[in-house]
């Protein structure tokens, strides 16, 4: 009788073991599927933000080659006017280019 008793015990022992151990196991699986997706989302913003610089970047080189090239016109024609517009735009231009640098690289942009 008490070997059927004690092996019953074990039995159940042995269960409680095992569910908590699969427990555990569950527990880690959705430990690392959050992770993965906080991983996935990180990378997404990444890509995002990216994406936002080369914009930027993109839209500073247009205004300097229209800059550039609205320049060159005004000292053929010698326009003094629309050469102190394009020394405007250049200016402006070259704060864009800055300011979307030290967006990329925050901390190494005043060195």
């Amino acid at each position: 009788m008490k070997d059927t008793r004690n092996k019953k015990q074990e039995e159940a022992e042995t269960n409680e073991k095992a569910r908590k151990e699969e427990a555990e196991v569950q527990k880690q699986l959705a430990e690392e599927k959050a992770f993965q997706e906080k991983k996935r989302k990180l990378k997404q913003t990444e890509n995002d933000l990216q994406k936002e610089h080369q914009f930027k970047l993109k839209a500073a080189e247009v205004l300097l080659s229209e800059a550039n090239q609205r320049l060159a016109d005004a000292v053929k024609s010698k326009d003094f006017n629309e050469v102190a517009v394009s020394q405007g735009l250049l200016e402006t231009a070259h704060k864009k280019m800055k300011t979307t640098q030290k967006e990329e690289h925050p901390l190494t942009a005043n060195a």
